[in-house]
């Protein structure tokens, strides 16, 4: 006999009730979720609330279809997992407009970098190119991270790519924080070899 097509499995309500700070991050099967309250699809799902200063809770629920599933959550005080430092005076280190480091917020010394910055001039460019500025994000191990961006590529655009491409391969004495090494967003000016 022909086997019957699965029925969908519906959809039930998840509703996360008890004291869950603001600042909370919920995960569903390792999916941010910004509600208490969630639809999912009948079945089993992993749930997760990390939030500072407080232990990391886990659990599994069992979703019905075309019901409600309440979830009471009590999170025990004590560190969650460790990350990076914060900045202070509320400066995100994550994000490029860090590049300006104010008041030493992401770190105390700059990363170095190890190679020669200057490259030759493409031949697209026409006459004497200026420097390109270049924005990199250089891990704690000195290496560069995602692709750099021209933020200003000079005088010549061509320059400008082939600055950015360049940064890329580059390596770093990584930035330092409180004695540690840090990731961090810095800029690098690329400066066009001279032509003969």
């Amino acid at each position: 006999a022909p086997s019957t097509p699965a029925q969908p499995a519906g959809e039930g309500t998840l509703s996360l009730a008890g004291s869950i700070p603001a600042n909370a991050r919920i995960t569903v099967d390792g999916n941010s979720v910004r509600s208490t309250r969630v639809k999912l699809p009948a079945g089993r799902h992993r749930l997760q609330i990390v939030a500072e200063g407080f232990r990391p809770h886990q659990a599994t629920v069992a979703i019905v279809a075309n019901q409600t599933y309440v979830h009471n959550v009590a999170l025990a005080s004590g560190e969650s997992e460790p990350e990076e430092p914060a900045a202070p005076s509320g400066v995100n280190c994550e994000a490029t407009s860090s590049v300006a480091n104010p008041n030493r917020a992401c770190y105390d010394t700059r990363p170095n970098p190890r190679g020669i910055l200057q490259i030759a001039m493409p031949e697209a460019c026409a006459g004497n190119a200026t420097a390109a500025t270049v924005l990199v994000r250089v891990s704690a191990a000195g290496e560069v991270v995602g692709t750099p961006i021209a933020t200003s590529p000079g005088s010549c655009r061509a320059f400008g790519a082939a600055a950015a491409a360049y940064a890329e391969q580059l390596t770093f004495q990584p930035a330092t924080k409180n004695g540690q090494a840090v990731t961090v967003w810095v800029t690098i000016p690329i400066r066009p070899t001279p032509r003969p």
